[in-house]
């Protein structure tokens, strides 16, 4: 039983934030555990051309050596490794079941069209959100299936959650640390907030690594208010989020998709203020786990988070939607969508075969 597996690991670095790397190594566990008997033949496009020759090598390794090869890439990867796939497929029998990362997939095919015929002849293109699927059909793809983003963390118990009470409002992000995240946005409404009452009522506390283009502008922006508290293990992110007011996500990340974080604070029982940027209505029920505003106005957003603190016992009654939801959309219910695919593709059978 032997699998395939082409993504960004990073192996080596161990602080894990970025949502592609968390994904990819996600599937990994996931595998390993459905597959204890698998041999695992692994490419790490991490850093990929600073070792070209090693990146080439485990390619032709995992080519000789599977036929069902799972792939995770960013723009570059799918500019390298689609025609490498396609082509290899039409000699050597080859299963390619692609899981797509982030949300520019669309916009990607709309500039590389012979992109269309390469992954037509994959396996499956998986989407995370059901709109992604309806417009790169509309492109001509005609093999593409929802498998929502998901992550192997335990959501608490609804008997566990820390209801915040009056007083002060602690808010927080949890994502790359980045201008296109929204954290300027986040961190100048908080301060507007606090300005308004004439008094320190709400604080944002902020998760992640942050993008060295950034840093100088980043640590002006800090105050007693605004605390940055580092960057957590994804699989910490539960203990770490529980308690926390809502989590403010006013993202305008070209890329978004599916963004871990909204599984982060769902799991914690914690609703979130968002944009409307992308796909995140599809993710985020207006007023039952969170408020979704206009992603073009801060105003309306800093409207949203005056309301959340005069409403503690509305924001309170989302905690249990937020874990509802997460039920809904578990480990579980996407494991069965990966092995039913694999299944399909391989006889019927219950493995793999050579």
């Amino acid at each position: 039983m032997r699998i395939g597996i082409i993504g960004h690991f990073a192996f080596g670095r161990d602080d894990i934030s970025d949502g592609q790397t968390v994904k990819t190594r996600t599937l990994f566990e996931v595998l390993k555990e459905e597959y204890p008997n698998a041999v695992f033949y692994i490419v790490d496009t991490y850093n990929y051309k600073k070792r070209p020759l090693k990146t080439l090598f485990n390619t032709i390794q995992l080519i000789l050596n599977t036929r069902n090869i799972f792939v995770l890439l960013s723009v570059n990867g799918r500019k390298m490794y689609f025609p490498m796939l396609y082509y290899i497929s039409k000699i050597k029998h080859i299963n390619v079941y692609h899981d797509v990362i982030g949300g520019s997939f669309a916009k990607e095919i709309k500039l590389n069209k012979r992109w269309i015929k390469y992954v037509n002849s994959f396996a499956v293109n998986w989407v995370e959100v059901e709109e992604l699927k309806e417009e790169i059909e509309r492109l001509g793809i005609k093999n593409a299936e929802v498998l929502p983003n998901f992550k192997k963390i335990k959501s608490i118990d609804e008997k566990d959650i820390i209801y915040p009470q009056k007083g002060i409002y602690e808010f927080c992000t949890f994502s790359r640390v980045c201008k296109e995240k929204g954290i300027t946005t986040a961190i100048d409404c908080i301060n507007r907030i606090n300005k308004r009452y004439k008094k320190n009522i709400a604080k944002l506390h902020i998760y992640g690594k942050i993008d060295e283009n950034y840093r100088e502008e980043f640590d002006r922006l800090l105050n007693e208010n605004i605390i940055y508290e580092g960057i957590v293990d994804y699989n910490k992110s539960v203990e770490i989020l529980n308690g926390y007011y809502m989590l403010l996500f006013p993202s305008t990340y070209p890329g978004e998709c599916y963004p871990g974080t909204i599984i982060d604070a769902y799991s914690s029982g914690v609703p979130v203020i968002s944009s409307d940027w992308r796909y995140n209505s599809e993710l985020v029920i207006n007023n039952e786990t969170g408020f979704l505003y206009n992603y073009k106005s801060k105003k309306e957003l800093l409207e949203k988070i005056d309301y959340s603190i005069n409403n503690i016992e509305e924001v309170n009654r989302m905690r249990k939607k937020c874990l509802e939801y997460v039920k809904n959309n578990n480990v579980d219910k996407n494991i069965k969508i990966i092995k039913k695919k694999v299944k399909e593709y391989n006889g019927g059978g219950s493995s793999f075969k050579l």
